[in-house]
């Protein structure tokens, strides 16, 4: 950059320099005997633009897709997962890893194949742990994890503290009205699921003894639904149809 600066030295020296130009540093040695007589040498050192992926440090940046909630439906839980997009600092095409374990103990591997789209199912209550894997050409990892819980959406019957769970009419287009009596007063949770199990919507009620509620369905796609309530660890289940 010009500029310049001047030192005394100890012969057998080193010392650290550093610069954030390129280009060449010209290192000019002078020296001086006692009787007057000098000499002088220099070295010229080049800088030039290094490459930082030669000494990549920095791992791939990936993110799962959110962790989800899925009802088995006739015994079967169904669901899409999209794999998710990788980028990195230096590797154009990082290699990645699916790993999958079922509820029920078995598990499977896939190549990774980011932004695409599969389904999978099971007839097992309980978690699927999706593991996605991500490695660079330096070597750098980096993992994510989703989580899909699965529960059966069969009823498990007759709820005691409920004395009525109504749900009409069982065929709409928009609306359908809710109406819930409990012996005594109850906290209680309402949950709907599409027809492939997955829950669209969720509603907690606070202690109360009656629910009469309208439910606006108007947004859901044409198809069949499953409207939950869930009482202290047991439920009860209506369906309808969307048209």
């Amino acid at each position: 950059d010009g500029s310049s600066e001047t030192f005394e030295i100890s012969p057998g020296s080193s010392f650290p320099y550093t610069v954030n130009v390129t280009g060449e540093i010209t290192f000019t040695y002078t020296v001086q005997d006692a009787a007057g007589n000098t000499a002088q040498c220099s070295a010229t050192v080049t800088i030039t633009e290094g490459d930082p992926c030669d000494n990549d440090t920095i791992a791939p940046e990936v993110e799962c897709p959110a962790d989800l909630e899925v009802e088995m439906v006739d015994g079967v839980a169904e669901w899409d997962f999209t794999d998710p997009t990788v980028t990195d600092n230096c590797d154009d095409n990082p290699i990645g890893t699916l790993t999958i374990e079922y509820p029920d103990g078995s598990s499977e591997s896939f190549d990774l194949d980011p932004g695409a789209t599969f389904s999978y199912n099971t007839n097992s209550e309980g978690t699927a742990t999706f593991t996605v894997t991500v490695s660079d050409e330096s070597g750098n990892v980096s993992e994510c994890v989703t989580i899909i819980t699965i529960v059966d959406v069969v009823s498990t019957g007759d709820i005691p503290s409920v004395e009525a769970f109504t749900i009409y009419p069982s065929l709409t287009e928009d609306f359908v009205s809710l109406s819930v009596v409990y012996n005594e007063a109850t906290a209680s949770t309402l949950r709907i699921f599409d027809g492939q199990g997955k829950l669209v919507k969720s509603q907690v009620f606070t202690k109360t003894s009656k629910i009469n509620e309208t439910l606006d369905i108007t947004a859901f796609k044409a198809g069949i639904y499953y409207i939950q309530l869930l009482v202290d660890g047991q439920y009860m289940t209506q369906r309808i149809t969307k048209m």
